[in-house]
């Protein structure tokens, strides 16, 4: 048993359009019906019931069978936005169950999966093809996938985890204990520490090395001795690789989070006597944050793409030229990250 917000009069607009399903959904950019006076516990209910907005349109399509790649990938989004709110803003409220997070998490590692292959399929393939590449077949893998979107939406916990969220965004914020405390004097510390997490995720990246990053320049500045223990320097090599993904994974998402966070924020934070100055400054706060959203989201992407070619081309030599060409982007890629 799913929740659904698909109503009968928009089934029957489907019907007489002869539409398979509904446009996928995605997120307003603000909250709304907050302001200068908003309390911690009703500023968190606010940003829990935007992200429901966004996420139950989308689930519900998955749920109901009629839906596309988009539906997965705003659900996906959906799911990150609320799990930044809930993390950043779990000391606004009493009643923020710890176990949404891991529930939310896995849904959305699991609808993130997919979505990159079947994407990978159905648009890096063809691209590829463009340029020459040989084609290579994404059918069988997708298939392979033990648990598609419906199934990791219709789970049990993830539904129960949404009835919750719906009941603690309709509840009394005047209820709690820190109902007469106000939530835009707290946010500034919440940016401040999320800040302080971005950074220190930036500089575990910057202590490792990265062997798809160095390239030509590791193989000039290679020893004899280097050379003569490959084997070794093989396994070094695919250690500092693994490492340093999960670190530039651990950055992108602090920096995912500090953007959504900015975003929740940036309502409260553009009021005052100087109202026209912060609106000025959030703007361009804002952009800079996307700027390094995007090409970190980028380059997680390749990284990915690249991985799965390399994999598939262990059975399909064909595959070797995606596991090239990704490699390939990787480097071009590295100046315009840093310099985000």
């Amino acid at each position: 048993l799913c929740l659904s917000t698909i109503t009968k009069a928009e089934r029957g607009g489907l019907l007489i359009t002869r539409q398979a399903h509904s446009p996928a959904v995605t997120a307003d950019t603000q909250l709304s019906h907050i302001d200068n006076h908003t309390s911690m516990p009703a500023f968190v209910r606010a940003a829990v019931h935007h992200c429901l907005l966004h996420m139950l349109p989308n689930s519900s399509a998955i749920v109901s069978g009629r839906y596309d790649d988009a539906h997965v990938l705003q659900l996906a989004i959906g799911i990150t936005r609320l799990h930044a709110a809930l993390q950043a803003f779990a000391s606004f409220s009493d009643e923020i169950n710890p176990d949404w997070s891991p529930i939310l998490q896995q849904t959305q590692a699991l609808l993130s999966d997919y979505q990159h292959l079947t994407h990978l399929a159905s648009t890096v393939e063809p691209h590829l093809q463009q340029y020459g590449a040989p084609a290579v077949e994404w059918t069988a893998d997708i298939d392979a996938m033990k648990v598609r979107p419906m199934d990791a939406v219709c789970a049990n916990d993830f539904q129960l985890a949404l009835l919750e969220l719906i009941a603690f965004a309709m509840s009394d914020p005047a209820l709690e204990t820190h109902a007469d405390k106000s939530a835009k004097e707290a946010l500034t510390a919440v940016l401040l520490k999320q800040q302080k997490a971005f950074v220190q995720a930036e500089e575990r990246l910057q202590h490792k090395r990265y062997p798809y990053l160095d390239g030509a320049e590791s193989e000039e500045s290679a020893t004899d001795d280097t050379k003569k223990n490959g084997g070794a320097q093989e396994m070094k090599d695919a250690q500092d690789t693994q490492e340093s993904q999960q670190a530039l994974l651990a950055l992108n998402q602090q920096v995912t989070t500090l953007y959504y966070v900015h975003e929740f924020a940036t309502p409260l934070l553009k009021t005052g006597h100087k109202k026209k100055k912060a609106k000025k400054k959030l703007k361009r706060q804002r952009k800079h944050l996307l700027k390094a959203k995007q090409v970190l989201s980028h380059y997680d992407d390749a990284m990915r793409y690249g991985q799965h070619y390399h994999q598939k081309s262990a059975t399909e030599t064909r595959a070797l030229f995606g596991a090239g060409w990704f490699a390939a982007t990787l480097k071009t890629q590295h100046k315009p990250l840093q310099k985000r």
